[in-house]
């Protein structure tokens, strides 16, 4: 669309439901915001907030339906997209100030659910950076969370959506961390046996 900008699907997933020849469902996030074509860097505008979106395909990715990700977000804010606007704009900044949709507990999910999605979310890429998911049973139609990750001990918790499911409660996350000098770049997994309860 002319003067927007869209990026960072990495961040957010691709969930897929393989079905009959010409059926084949397919869901993709991201954040779509205003844009600006700076000196360096990315050309979006930081000053104007991002909407978190999704991209739905029902014939394998020949053709798709664009809309905003239906999900709850602290404050309201985009997920996932902080070290791009300012701090007002952050979900960091809604965390803060208790806004609503903070993350909670989660209650448990069937990771195995035949129309099951997970989608993580994060404040930001390094040290303080807090992290929570979502779950869906409804191949992306609805989402239910946040829900809450721990910190485990780090300095910052990076999640972005990469999910292996071992069985209907067991899963594991690949995540990244802030290293001990406060920068992004440290990769580790994360395990739950009990539907993402704990992790």
């Amino acid at each position: 669309e002319p003067g927007r900008f869209a990026g960072w699907p990495a961040n957010y997933g691709i969930w897929a439901w393989p079905g009959a020849a010409g059926s084949d469902e397919i869901v993709v996030g991201f954040v779509a915001g205003k844009l600006k074509v700076p000196a360096a860097g990315h050309a979006c505008d930081r000053t104007q907030p991002f909407v978190t979106m999704q991209a739905r395909s029902l014939d394998g990715g020949q053709t798709w339906h664009v809309a905003a990700m239906p999900v709850r977000t602290p404050g309201g804010r985009a997920l996932s997209a902080d070290e791009h606007v300012a701090p007002e704009l952050t979900a960091a900044t809604a965390l803060a100030a208790g806004l609503s949709a903070q993350p909670a507990a989660c209650p448990g999910a069937d990771f195995t659910h035949p129309d099951f999605a997970l989608l993580c979310a994060r404040t930001g890429l390094e040290a303080a950076a807090v992290s929570w998911f979502y779950t869906s049973n409804d191949r992306c139609h609805t989402w239910d969370g946040p829900y809450a990750l721990p910190d485990f001990g780090l300095p910052g918790v990076a999640a972005r959506t990469d999910c292996i499911v071992l069985g209907p409660r067991a899963a594991l996350l690949l995540l990244t961390a802030a290293k001990t000098n406060g920068r992004e770049g440290r990769p580790f997994c994360a395990a739950t046996t009990d539907g993402g309860q704990t992790w």
